[in-house]
């Protein structure tokens, strides 16, 4: 079973997005690491904080969803509508994240992460209104060829309702974040792209988890 899912937002505050489903083949699985101690000094958290600042605000989305998996006899579709608003945390809603997961960061490195809780409401086609919300923390740990990576953390996931972590990589020069989350029996990859200051580009593919 796997999902893909690509949109293009057009103008700041709104976004569309498409979703297929097809099989997919040799996708290797990514395990989110420990985390170690916070690498302050690195020249992309200047682009990083920026990001999150433009990725704020209020959306609103159309999808349409295409199913190939066991769960369905043939192809089906679902479309749907969502509003959801996005805002940064500050650093005493950070802490309470992190310290879900039996973390510790001292002030300064609460402030080097960024986080943001997303508020959203679905009318799915089928399934009727779904209202969710999570708060998500991004501790960066590395910096490697221009691409900042390390681990986020949400005190809720979206396929599970339980904290569930997760790694992230994110390029200052491409304007990119992409999410990597290892549920019990999916996998999810969410990459989100600022085109410019009022385009949004979003791709998620969803895939069944190898058995380890």
């Amino acid at each position: 079973m796997a999902a893909f899912v690509s949109g293009l937002g057009l103008g700041k505050g709104s976004e569309s997005k498409v979703q297929c489903s097809r099989r997919l083949s040799g996708i290797v699985s990514m395990v989110a690491p420990s985390i170690p101690d916070l690498v302050r000094d690195v020249r992309e958290l200047g682009g990083f904080h920026d990001f999150f600042t433009k990725a704020s605000g209020s959306w609103n989305t159309e999808r349409n969803y295409h199913y190939m998996d066991g769960e369905h006899e043939k192809p089906s579709t679902e479309n749907s509508r969502m509003s959801f608003d996005v805002e940064r945390l500050g650093n005493d809603d950070k802490r309470e994240v992190i310290e879900i997961y039996d973390k510790f960061l001292d002030e300064e490195g609460v402030a080097s992460c960024e986080g943001f809780r997303v508020s959203f409401k679905t009318m799915m086609e089928n399934k009727g209104l779904v209202k969710s919300f999570t708060n998500l923390v991004f501790i960066p740990e590395q910096s490697r060829n221009s691409v900042l990576s390390g681990m986020y953390l949400r005190d809720y996931a979206y396929e599970e309702r339980r904290p569930v972590p997760g790694s992230f990589k994110f390029s200052a020069e491409e304007r990119k974040l992409i999410l990597t989350t290892k549920y019990s029996k999916v996998v999810s990859v969410d990459s989100i792209q600022l085109a410019n200051s009022d385009t949004r580009l979003r791709q998620i593919v969803n895939y069944e988890r190898p058995k380890e």
